[in-house]
């Protein structure tokens, strides 16, 4: 009887210390872990959510019946900037008094301002490849800056809208992303008089070609509505409209892309605001082209950017002096250096001095016209976030650059100016 009992208990003992089927287990297993939380009640297995933006939010509202499923590739990004300024100047004024002599007098002033304060967003729409901008300059009197529709299929793209025309990225990178405090008085002259640049409304086509060691050319080419003339005293423009077959600006773009380096050529057949416009004749047209470089490289510990480009065109803005014939021919140039320590990656603190310097020679055929600028600072702040400018600045012109071709400001000017700027 003790034999038989001894051996029932070894019996029981082996069957319970023996491997189990896979499929027992499972059902164990899924059976333990059906087992509720003690904590929040709620069933183990249930999916975690990460705390995401969207998770977060969608806990805040009330429970929706059924989850919306969310499309691929659809974003909303909201974008804004805003520019503070402290400015001392002194400039050369030529004022003509009772006498109607012309006297020279300096003006020295200290202005606070804020050059820019814009907001718009980016969004990327459910049609892949289909996004839409749009942004508003709020300073002074609120004015459309961007507001276009773009598709991109492969290597190849359309934009259409308003937008800036395609030229060196002096021009194109955003205000904040350039280590000056501004684009300075040879930009202003470019575009405010010579109408090279800027934003208009427009059509551009654009491909992509890829090169040997990862190098990318890009062609672009666009058509832009063009201005006429309002006023020949205050040169104050507006866009044509139903006035002419031929009141575009084409613009022509190749750039290839090597690495950290960057090579551009640009060709202009613009609208030019000469005089005003009699009738129902044809906008007179002006070339003009430029070639232009840029380096972006990080250096061991710190990051190095340079920029140059050369721009050569047909001007409708004549000296005084001038005896000869036809369309004077312009010749702008501008360089600039900066050298940061830090700002590797966005947010992260840097420190950037930096240098720039530019000329214009508004008329090949008069001597003694020339205009040049120079500008030196440090930028100090969070990389691509925010950055505190200390700059000065000279502007000069020689007796002989046109008159109507001068901005009052930039004659003979000398500048000191601390900037704040933040973008999101």
């Amino acid at each position: 009887m003790q034999r038989r009992r001894l051996l029932t208990i070894a019996i029981a003992w082996g069957a319970f210390a023996l491997p189990r089927p896979a499929a027992a287990q499972s059902a164990e297993t899924e059976e333990v872990a059906a087992q509720p939380d003690p904590e929040t009640n709620a069933p183990a297995d249930a999916p975690v959510k990460r705390a995401s933006f969207e998770s977060l939010e969608a806990e805040d509202e009330a429970p929706e019946p059924k989850k919306k499923k969310k499309r691929k590739g659809q974003r909303l990004e909201f974008k804004g900037r805003i520019i503070a300024r402290a400015q001392l100047t002194s400039r050369r004024l030529d004022i003509v008094g009772s006498d109607l002599l012309r006297r020279e007098r300096r003006l020295d002033s200290l202005d606070l301002s804020v050059p820019s304060a814009r907001a718009g967003f980016h969004y990327h729409t459910h049609i892949p490849g289909v996004s839409a901008a749009a942004s508003v300059e709020l300073t002074g009197k609120p004015k459309l800056k961007d507001a276009f529709l773009q598709a991109k299929n492969g290597q190849l793209g359309l934009r259409v809208g308003q937008f800036k025309l395609p030229g060196s990225p002096f021009e194109t990178a955003s205000r904040l992303a350039l280590p000056t405090a501004g684009r300075g008085f040879i930009h202003d002259i470019l575009t405010d008089r010579l109408e090279i640049g800027g934003r208009r409304p427009g059509v551009a086509g654009f491909g992509k070609i890829k090169l040997k060691k990862d190098g990318v050319l890009e062609l672009t080419l666009g058509a832009f509505q063009g201005s006429y003339l309002r006023d020949e005293a205050t040169r104050d423009r507006s866009l044509m409209s139903m006035q002419a077959l031929g009141a575009q600006t084409v613009v022509a773009r190749a750039e290839a892309a090597l690495a950290f380096a960057q090579l551009g050529l640009t060709g202009n057949y613009r609208v030019g605001t000469n005089e005003l416009r009699q009738g129902d004749e044809e906008p007179a047209h002006f070339w003009s082209g430029g070639v232009d470089a840029a380096i972006d490289a990080w250096l061991g510990g710190g990051g190095l950017r340079l920029w140059a480009d050369v721009n050569v065109g047909e001007s409708w803005f004549v000296a005084a002096k001038r005896s000869a014939t036809g369309r004077p021919l312009y010749t702008a140039v501008r360089g600039m250096a900066a050298f940061r320590g830090g700002g590797r990656e966005r947010g992260e603190l840097y420190v950037e001095p930096f240098v720039m310097v530019g000329g214009l020679d508004p008329d090949a055929k008069v001597s003694h016209d020339l205009a040049t600028e120079a500008a030196a600072g440090v930028n100090a702040g969070f990389w691509q976030r925010g950055h505190a400018t200390l700059q000065g600045g000279l502007t000069r012109t020689q007796r002989n650059f046109p008159g109507s071709f001068v901005l009052p400001d930039y004659r003979d000017q000398k500048t000191l100016l601390i900037q704040l700027g933040a973008q999101l």
